[in-house]
């Protein structure tokens, strides 16, 4: 059984009331004990890398620590399917997330799927507790809002490959006025502002991964030879990906229309260092010509073209050496 896509654990003094040698502020009610003893447990036996025993010394930085404690492999999974599964196609088509594939057999979008029985061997208030350990720590690459997550995002990627600018865990805001006075009198509106975020949109969050898998697929053992990533925008999808992508030190190729994004959109993949093209034409033209240059290049073995969909949908076009 399948479904879509869309540590650091957690020490704590526990002492018998009646130990003289305990701390009062250390006291938790026996049932709540046991339950973040068992988190912490858990959490240790399924991510050493983020058991707070293995603390780093002051000459290692987190990404070596990472590196130094590789995840468990913890017989979790995910690949691709076709999206939508085609009328008359093979129910048994699936890629791997490490192939370099962009569209399925029929022509059509790929999405990501994980193995929910895998996942499903842990309860879901193991998920919830080992999620919320994570929260607000520096040990990479847990402190983000994605990766905190990373079983249920990219459950085999080392955490030594993943690109993260610590995005996500943005505040939920209390929207008094709008959801009393244009919702209807809703006295409890909150609103996810995701404005807030690096680059200013929601799509830091998919970036992240689909740069970290394309990241993975550079590094040894795999040592692809792919040499950029490039996009078609209108604004927010390439100011974020030439972002992770310098993160990472990956060529960026971006195409926008001209006249189309703001300026504060355009400076960004610009100062980030990604080859800018401004094109005469609207977003689907900028479209159609990545569509042309990738069909040409294909038949050369220049290029090939790489799709992600975690958790909105890409197209991206990676160019490679020959």
């Amino acid at each position: 059984m399948a479904a879509t896509t869309h540590a650091a654990s957690m020490s704590f003094l526990l002492s018998h009331p009646q130990s003289r040698s305990a701390t009062p502020s250390c006291h938790l009610p026996l049932h709540l004990a046991a339950r973040r003893v068992r988190c912490a447990t858990d959490a240790a036996a399924l991510s050493p890398a983020v058991n707070t025993k293995h603390r780093r010394t002051a000459d290692e930085n987190i990404h070596e620590e990472a590196a130094r404690h590789p995840a468990l492999k913890q017989g979790l999974s995910a690949w691709y399917e076709p999206f939508p599964p085609a009328p008359n196609g093979d129910p048994n088509e699936r890629y791997s997330l490490d192939e370099i594939v962009y569209r399925s057999s029929s022509g059509g979008l790929l999405d990501v799927w994980h193995d929910m029985e895998a996942l499903a061997r842990f309860s879901g208030a193991y998920w919830r507790d080992l999620f919320d350990s994570r929260i607000g720590r520096t040990t990479w690459p847990y402190g983000s809002g994605v990766w905190s997550k990373k079983e249920f995002v990219l459950p085999e990627i080392e955490p030594d490959h993943i690109v993260s600018l610590f995005e996500g865990n943005s505040n939920l805001f209390w929207a008094e006025r709008l959801g009393r006075d244009h919702q209807g009198r809703m006295n409890d509106l909150w609103v996810k502002h995701c404005g807030i975020s690096h680059m200013g949109s929601f799509k830091d969050l998919g970036m992240t991964v689909l740069v970290s898998q394309v990241n993975r697929l550079r590094r040894a053992p795999l040592s692809r030879p792919i040499a950029g990533v490039g996009c078609a925008s209108m604004g927010d999808t390439s100011a974020a990906l030439s972002a992770y992508c310098a993160a990472a030190g990956i060529p960026t190729i971006v195409f926008l229309p001209t006249n189309r994004i703001s300026l504060e959109q355009l400076i960004q993949p610009i100062a980030n260092g990604a080859t800018v093209l401004s094109l005469d034409t609207d977003f689907d033209g900028c479209m159609r010509l990545i569509r042309e240059v990738t069909a040409e290049l294909l038949s050369s073995s220049l290029c090939i073209i790489f799709t992600v969909r975690d958790i909105f949908m890409y197209l991206i076009l990676i160019f490679r050496h020959f």
